[in-house]
């Protein structure tokens, strides 16, 4: 949490972030740069499908203890999308807020909840954000779906046959885990997933050197 010099109106900020967010270059330094004249900043790296994120609760919790005061408060955040991925928790979200009468603003998008027009562009954008999604994972879905009836397979295609011969060989031949991992590029884990499946037991004492 950052906090900043305070104004007249107390404005609490919002960032969150997620592994997809940071692809799409929604990174945290973007919201954060847009947010940097709030009073108070919270952020957090979290799926905006966990409806119970600390920071977000804290944000919550300050921006109603300063409403509380007698203070206009008003509740930023850089796009209505940060507050959550359901279009449900998002509502929820606004009318809490509407409740200690905090204003929601999205910076990007301009708009502040305390208008009709404002309240039914949310839950507009709420509805389609939420919908693309599901479109999304159902195209994902029917896709791995056509790729297995058609016997492509899916995942991690493995190593090969021959390849994983050559490292019970050099295992057996006792090659240290460290020595056949760096030769082959594999990880420790894809080497033990090997020798379990030929049922053979690690052994924990090679580690890296050449002879336990």
């Amino acid at each position: 949490m950052t906090q900043r010099h305070q104004l007249p109106t107390i404005k609490i900020g919002y960032a969150r972030v997620s592994s997809h967010d940071e692809r799409q270059q929604l990174g945290p330094a973007v919201q954060l740069e847009a947010l940097q004249h709030c009073d108070f900043i919270f952020q957090e790296r979290e799926s905006g499908a966990n409806p119970e994120r600390s920071e977000l609760q804290r944000a919550i919790q300050t921006a109603k203890t300063y409403a509380s005061q007698g203070r206009n408060v008003q509740f930023q955040v850089w796009r209505f999308d940060r507050l959550g991925r359901k279009m449900f928790h998002t509502l929820t979200i606004m009318s809490d807020l509407e409740a200690h009468n905090i204003r929601l603003y999205s910076i990007s998008e301009n708009l502040e909840m305390n208008s009709l027009t404002g309240k039914l562009l949310l839950i507009m954008m709420s509805w389609f954000a939420e919908s693309e999604r599901e479109l999304l994972r159902q195209r994902t879905k029917e896709a791995l779906q056509k790729k297995k009836a058609e016997g492509i397979q899916l995942g991690n295609p493995g190593i090969g046959i021959e390849a994983e011969q050559q490292l019970i060989a050099r295992y057996q031949a006792n090659h240290s885990i460290k020595e056949i991992t760096a030769q082959y590029n594999i990880s420790r884990t894809t080497l033990y997933n090997v020798l379990k499946k030929y049922n053979i037991p690690p052994n924990r004492y090679k580690k890296g050197l050449a002879n336990p």
